[in-house]
C-alpha cells in the first residue's frame, strides 16, 4: 500500500522538472560563449584601441587633437635625426641637442574659439645644463625658449606671443643597462664618458596658451644651446609623451 501511494505521489515533481531545464540552459549558455568569445574579444580590443586616440576636454571646449605616439610620427615632421629609446614608450623619439633639430605639426582649430591650448608630456633624458634649452615655436615664432635643469626651470626668451608654463613632474634613474642600451644604439664603440650623461629622465608638463590662433596653428619644438654633442655618441636628449591640442574660449 505504501508503495503504490508513494508512486502516485507527484509533490517535487516541478523541482525536478525545473532542476533538468536550468541544467540545460547553463549548458546552452556554456556552449555559446564558446562560440563568441574569440569575436567578442576581438571586438572589445577594436574599440578600446579606437578609443585610447581621444581625450575628454572637461572645459568649455573641443579636443581638437590627441597624438600618444601610438603610430609613432604620423603626421610630424622631423627636421634632424630621431632616435628610440630604450625606456621611454610612446613617446616620439630622443633628439640630438644640436642647433637646427625640431619636429613639427600643423593642427586644425575652431575658427570661432578664441584660445587655442597645447598640452604636451615631455621627458628629458640626461644632465641637462643651463645652456641647452627648448625651443617652442607658434607659426614660425619662438614664444618660448626654457632651460630645463633637472627640474629648475628658467625661462630664457621668447616673444611673448603665447603664455607657456612647464610643470616638473619628477626624476627617474635608469638602470645600468638602460644606460648601456642607450650608449650602443649610436656608436659601434660607444663613449663611457657620455654613461653619466644618460642615466635619468626629468619628466615634465608644458602648457602652452595662444591667443586668436585662427583656424589653424604651427607647433615646432626644438633644441639649443650646445656644441659638445659627439656625432657618434649624443648625449641628452627629448622625448615627447603625448600632445593635446584644444580650442576653446576660457584659457
Amino acid at each position: 500500500m505504501c508503495i503504490k501511494k508513494f508512486a502516485a505521489d507527484e509533490s517535487g515533481a516541478v523541482t525536478v522538472d525545473w532542476t533538468v531545464m536550468t541544467a540545460a540552459i547553463a549548458g546552452l549558455g556554456i556552449a555559446t560563449y564558446g562560440v563568441v568569445s574569440g569575436g567578442v574579444g576581438d571586438l572589445s580590443r577594436d574599440v578600446g584601441n579606437h578609443l585610447s586616440g581621444y581625450e575628454i576636454y572637461d572645459g568649455f571646449g573641443s579636443v581638437m587633437s590627441f597624438d600618444n605616439f601610438a603610430n609613432g610620427l604620423a603626421g610630424w615632421n622631423v627636421v634632424g635625426t630621431a632616435y628610440d629609446d630604450p625606456e621611454i614608450d610612446g613617446g616620439s623619439g630622443v633628439f640630438l641637442l644640436d642647433q637646427g633639430l625640431f619636429i613639427e605639426r600643423s593642427f586644425e582649430l575652431d575658427p570661432h574659439r578664441k584660445y587655442a591650448i597645447v598640452e604636451m608630456e615631455i621627458q628629458t633624458i640626461g644632465k641637462f645644463e643651463p645652456r641647452e634649452v627648448l625651443n617652442m615655436l607658434v607659426d614660425g615664432q619662438t614664444v618660448d625658449s626654457t632651460s630645463l635643469v633637472g627640474g629648475n626651470i628658467n625661462n630664457v626668451g621668447g616673444d611673448g606671443g603665447a603664455s607657456v608654463t612647464y610643470t616638473f613632474n619628477g626624476t627617474t634613474m635608469s638602470s645600468d643597462d638602460v644606460v648601456a642600451a642607450r650608449l650602443a644604439q649610436y656608436a659601434d664603440d660607444p663613449d663611457d664618458r657620455r654613461s653619466s650623461n644618460l642615466d635619468r629622465v626629468n619628466s615634465y608638463t608644458m602648457r602652452m596658451v595662444v591667443e586668436n590662433p585662427g583656424a589653424q596653428v604651427d607647433i615646432d619644438l626644438g633644441v639649443s644651446g650646445t656644441g659638445r654633442i659627439l656625432a657618434d655618441v649624443p648625449g641628452e636628449g627629448v622625448s615627447i609623451g603625448s600632445v593635446r591640442v584644444i580650442s576653446t574660449d576660457t584659457p
